[in-house]
């Protein structure tokens, strides 16, 4: 197997669907069409995070052996869904945006609440194809939770929460210190508690994570972004966290190559102000022979933002809380 992540396309949701945990929530054509369009939205309004773990070794248009879905929940739909709210929280997500109850935040929002009290993180899919060899089942699973860690690293979370619906995501999600938040033992779903197919939730909230050292609690230490990157400057980095050019990163940002060029400018502009050295190679580096000054500075930069990803995710510096000047 040869795998690697991406964001989720449109044009991929039919592989995303199959590979679905939770599958029977969806059982005809009006339900999987009230899904594809939340997700549409969810994607065109960055109020989610869609990815997959692709296998390079099939051939195109049968890749994707993972596929998870992100939001940024609302207060209103975190304390539903942790409390009251039916199960398959997809389901319930779908419905409620469908209703214009909206389960997530906006992107504006987000943003404030980044520079905030936090974010509620909620999973509302999650599925990986089963495998004859557990071992390829464990390696779609690893690259998954590598792609999880990239692509909602960097936010200030406070609470994050997903359905299982499988007994292997029971096993897994319970040492990354998820808490067993409701079994629905309240619904008759017509399976057995016992069930490997019964959907269970669980949650991690900030303080929890914090106080025990588990795979989750990086997840939610988060320093406050130095750089103040602009959002369009940070939708360039994320692109090219990915590995894309600035062709690639054009075509699939709506920007010409010259636009693209002046964000990098911008973006070093801001570096070399309040650090320059991040953009230098330090002495016992061993710097590739012939590596152009340009080709370096983006190699050195995003090498630093690797390890600092919330210098690429949205945040409202007019909602930062001031910080009060001793005496």
């Amino acid at each position: 197997m040869y795998l690697s992540y991406r964001v989720a396309k449109p044009a991929d949701y039919n592989q995303c669907f199959q590979v679905m945990s939770e599958r029977l929530a969806f059982p005809d054509e009006k339900s999987r069409k009230l899904l594809f369009s939340f997700w549409r939205h969810l994607q065109t309004h960055r109020a989610g995070i869609a990815y997959v773990v692709e296998d390079h070794d099939r051939p195109r248009g049968h890749r994707i052996v993972g596929f998870c879905m992100i939001l940024f929940a609302s207060d209103e739909f975190t304390q539903a869904a942790l409390t009251n709210l039916p199960p398959y929280i997809s389901l319930q997500a779908a419905r409620w945006w469908r209703e214009g109850r909206l389960p997530f935040l906006g992107s504006k929002a987000i943003a404030r609440g980044n520079a905030g009290d936090g974010l509620n993180l909620a999973a509302v899919h999650y599925g990986v194809e089963k495998q004859k060899d557990f071992n390829d089942e464990l390696q779609i699973r690893g690259k998954m939770l590598e792609a999880g860690f990239y692509l909602s690293g960097g936010y200030r979370i406070k609470v994050t929460f997903q359905e299982t619906h499988t007994l292997e995501d029971k096993n897994l999600i319970m040492p990354t210190g998820g808490r067993l938040q409701r079994d629905y033992s309240e619904y008759p779903l017509g399976i057995p508690l016992d069930s490997p197919a019964r959907p269970f939730l669980f949650c991690i909230e900030r303080e929890e994570a914090l106080k025990t050292a588990s795979l989750m609690t990086p997840l939610f230490l988060y320093p406050r972004p130095r750089f103040g990157f602009s959002l369009s400057s940070q939708r360039v980095l994320q692109q090219a966290l990915l590995g894309e050019t600035d062709k690639e990163i054009g075509k699939g940002l709506g920007l010409s190559i010259w636009t693209v060029k002046k964000r990098w400018q911008e973006i070093y502009g801001k570096v070399e102000k309040l650090e320059r050295g991040i953009l230098n190679p330090s002495k016992d580096e061993n710097v590739p022979p012939g590596e152009e000054p340009a080709t370096q500075r983006r190699r050195l930069l995003l090498t630093y933002l690797r390890s600092h990803l919330e210098e690429i995710r949205p945040y409202d510096l007019v909602a930062t809380p001031r910080r009060k000047k001793s005496r």
